[in-house]
């Protein structure tokens, strides 16, 4: 069949070459990013982290919980792409792809976490203590789908618009890791008793784990004056117990709610060496002691509530002087951080009478 000389066919013919069209490279396909996930799984798996608190309460914080749930992202990604995933250029077989995938699946697994975190200590401060598993899940779910959706949006967006945001994300978190790291806990862990020889124990019933949501120099508070204080996240009516033996020396339960101002609830014990221990925002009429009353290490005091000025349901314990000033304790019941609680630490009790 004849050709025409001035077709591109036949120019390419003439000189030994075959010209091809250009390729065309889908909008999506550009630049050859990473793995990114849709905002439907964002949304799944960001509701899934709002409802876990209201189940899993305070273990969310658990160090092991990120873990998990940075394994389920990597496991998420890496079954994406085993089953056609999103078309990306390049050998999806290679082992960078295979990095940047497993990346997008952790950095997927450990936002769930957090927003996990950040979940439960909303909820706690909004709901804690005056609603049930059930509303508490329905809450954080609608939380984390909203959530879910806009950080889908977001990082599914322009290339540049994502970069900000995972940019910003990351300097923000390393900055506010650095200033936890140097700004809170013991400032001289030599002026803490020994823990071996220490006459405390941690103030509930023995065998529960418990979280410490503030320790020494903390976050909101346990500055200056109350600088020794600790604080410890319990359901509201959770057995509160005498840290050491002493005698009763004040009860107060009579108020009720929480918030700026609000007056607080607390049971004070006398150890006899000029030494006080305070349990704090115990729930109205929750005291199981009377003044006078003697009390060994162990033994029931109160329940535990949200009384005062407090955001969510903990304890606070203290060990004041005469003066009411804080001193620094530490527990002959926590075997690690040199027997002083840190915050976000989770300590179990070996107290008992």
């Amino acid at each position: 069949m004849a050709r025409r000389p001035g077709s591109p066919v036949a120019a390419g013919a003439a000189d030994g070459s075959t010209q091809q069209q250009p390729e065309t490279i889908a909008p999506d396909d550009q630049g050859a990013r990473p793995i990114l996930f849709p905002a439907v799984v964002w949304v799944a798996a960001l509701t899934l982290a709002g409802c876990v608190p209201a189940v899993a309460d305070d273990v969310v914080l658990a160090p092991w919980a990120a873990g998990l749930w940075a394994l389920a992202g990597i496991g998420l990604a890496v079954a994406r792409l085993a089953t056609g995933g999103r078309p990306r250029h390049g050998d999806a077989r290679s082992t960078r792809r295979l990095v940047a995938v497993a990346l997008a699946g952790a950095g997927l697994g450990l936002f769930a976490w957090l927003t996990s975190l950040v979940a439960w200590l909303t909820l706690q401060i909004t709901l804690g203590g005056r609603a049930g598993a059930p509303s508490l899940a329905l809450a954080g779910a609608v939380a984390g789908a909203v959530l879910g959706w806009g950080v889908g949006r977001l990082l599914n967006g322009q290339r540049v618009r994502r970069r900000l945001l995972l940019g910003g994300a990351t300097l923000l978190l390393s900055a506010l890791a650095v200033l936890f790291v140097v700004l809170t806990g013991p400032r001289d862990l030599s002026r803490y008793p020994d823990p071996a020889a220490s006459p405390y124990r941690l103030p509930w019933t023995p065998g529960v784990p418990r979280l410490c949501v503030q320790g020494n120099r903390a976050v909101v508070s346990h500055r200056a004056g109350e600088e020794f204080a600790y604080d410890f996240a319990m359901p509201v009516g959770s057995d509160v117990c005498a840290a050491r033996a002493g005698v009763v020396c004040r009860v107060d339960t009579g108020h009720d709610g929480n918030g700026p101002g609000a007056p607080n609830n607390g049971v004070l014990v006398d150890h006899g060496d000029g030494t006080f221990g305070g349990y704090y925002h115990v729930r109205q009429h929750g005291s199981y002691v009377r003044p006078g009353q003697p009390v060994r290490q162990g033994e029931r005091l109160a329940a535990s509530g949200n009384v005062g000025r407090s955001l969510l349901p903990h304890l606070h314990f203290e060990v004041t002087d005469e003066e009411g000033r804080t001193l620094p304790v530490t527990f002959a019941d926590v075997p690690t951080d040199a027997g002083v609680p840190r915050m976000f630490g989770r300590y179990t009790s070996g107290n008992g009478p």
